[in-house]
Formats: C-alpha cells, sequence, structure tokens
C-alpha cells in the first residue's frame, strides 16, 4: 500500500512539472533608445542643453503565465543610461571658453512585471506589460571639459576616483562621503506593443518601452575629493556648494524604446 501511495505521488509531482512548464516562458531581449538624464548647469550658471543619447539594454525575462492573458515576470537586464550635452561656447572680457560633458551610467536592473496578452491564439496581437524596477549601478564615467583658447581642464569620475588634467598638471584623489551617483535606483515600467507568433513554442514581441526613475535625484551631493589649494589640498564637493546649481538641479533616470524580443515557451 505504502509503495502504491509512493507511486501515484511520483505521478502527480511529474505531472504537476509537466504542467508547471507548460506555464513558464523565457523571453530574451534587446532594446535601442534614448536615455534621458536630469539638468545639469555649466560655468557662471548658464545651462548646457542636453543632446541625443542612445542607449541599449538587453537581457532576459522569466514570465510565469496564470492564464492564457495574464502573466507575471522578473528578469535580469544590463541597461545603459545617462546623458549627453551639447558643447557650450560663452565669453567673459577675456577669453572664449568652450565646455562639454558626458554621464554614462551602466546598471544591472531587476525588472518585475504584469504582462497581458490582448488574443493569445491570433498570430499577432497586442500586448501590454506594466511594473517595476530595481537597479544596481555597476559603473559610471562622469567627463567634465573646459578649453579656453589657451588651456584645457579635463575632469573625470568614474568608481571611486576622481582625476583632473590641467595642461598636464594631474590631480587623483578617492571620494569621500561616498561616490557622485548613488548605487541604486527604483522605478516604473510601461510597455506596449504587438506579438507575433512564430510557432505554437516562438513568439516575437515588438513593443515601445518606457522606463522612468521614481528618485528625484540620485545625485550624492555629499561626495567629496581632495582639490589642489595653493601648495596644499583642501577637500571639495563634487556637485558644489549649496549656492552651485549642480548640486541643486536634479538628476533622474528615464529611457524609452523599442523592444526586440524572443519568446519561448517552455
Amino acid at each position: 500500500m505504502k509503495k502504491k501511495i509512493f507511486f501515484i505521488l511520483l505521478l502527480a509531482l511529474g505531472a504537476g512539472n509537466i504542467y508547471a512548464q507548460k506555464d513558464l516562458s523565457l523571453e530574451i531581449i534587446a532594446q535601442p533608445g534614448i536615455s534621458m538624464g536630469g539638468d545639469y548647469y555649466a560655468f557662471n550658471n548658464i545651462a548646457m542643453d542636453k543632446a541625443l543619447t542612445l542607449n541599449v539594454k538587453f537581457g532576459a525575462n522569466l514570465r510565469l503565465n496564470l492564464n492564457k492573458y495574464i502573466a507575471i515576470s522578473i528578469g535580469l537586464l544590463y541597461d545603459q543610461m545617462g546623458q549627453k550635452y551639447s558643447d557650450l561656447t560663452h565669453s567673459d572680457d577675456f577669453y572664449t571658453y568652450t565646455e562639454g560633458k558626458s554621464v554614462s551610467l551602466n546598471y544591472l536592473k531587476i525588472p518585475m512585471l504584469f504582462n497581458y496578452t490582448l488574443n493569445p491564439e491570433e498570430q499577432i496581437t497586442f500586448v501590454f506589460s506594466a511594473g517595476f524596477y530595481l537597479g544596481f549601478l555597476i559603473s559610471y564615467n562622469d567627463i567634465y571639459k573646459i578649453f579656453d583658447g589657451n588651456e584645457y581642464f579635463t575632469a573625470t569620475a568614474s568608481g571611486s576616483s576622481y582625476t583632473s588634467d590641467n595642461n598636464n598638471n594631474n590631480i587623483s584623489s578617492s571620494f569621500m562621503n561616498g561616490n557622485p551617483y548613488n548605487s541604486t535606483d527604483f522605478g516604473g515600467i510601461l510597455a506596449a506593443g504587438i506579438q507575433c507568433k512564430v510557432s505554437e513554442k516562438i513568439s516575437l514581441p515588438i513593443m515601445l518601452n518606457y522606463n522612468i526613475g521614481f528618485s528625484s535625484d540620485i545625485k550624492n551631493v555629499a561626495s567629496t575629493y581632495n582639490d589642489k589649494y595653493g601648495a596644499g589640498y583642501r577637500l571639495k564637493l563634487f556637485w558644489g556648494d549649496a549656492k552651485d546649481p549642480n548640486s541643486t538641479s536634479a538628476f533622474h533616470n528615464s529611457s524609452l524604446g523599442l523592444i526586440i524580443g524572443l519568446k519561448i515557451n517552455l
């Protein structure tokens, strides 16, 4: 009797696993798009215009189909964010200055989504997704340059270090009180588009995808480094003091892109 019960349990578990597998799908995605960062103000409170900033994200989502219309999913994505700025030229009584600025932020993101398929049996149907993401900053580069016709200055923040070069007069320092950008980001996701069924197992989703960071500012305004001051050094705020518009202007992540995916029913 015990052997029969054991055998029935094995069959039940096996059937349950087969059923569960039918309810799972793997979605591999790539998304070219546009990244949009926050405001930035440059020399003497003159704003730098934002430039077109292309980005890409790619990764995979594992979907659990609750029924033929509704699914929930969790994924792992590599996402390039940031903002480039157009060069800014301005003059004073003595010099004409040209400034440049670019920010690159690379995240590992975990998206958690609610997914809806309008007509799953149709070859082409409407699909919709909404949810949240949690992002972990894995690397970044913040580069600022200025040239006055005679001398140039370049400052680069990357990881935990700050370096600057003023006509080969180099400075290198480690950040204190944290790096200039926060290590995590949290936001919302909205996506809508079509899904083309190739076979019972394979579909091709093509969706317009918008991500928006909920944090009003991902900058760490307390971040400091050692800067040259006369014959010695002094502690300097990376984003400037409270009177500097760079410290008070917000930087938050957002992006718009086109998802090109491959969904495989497991």
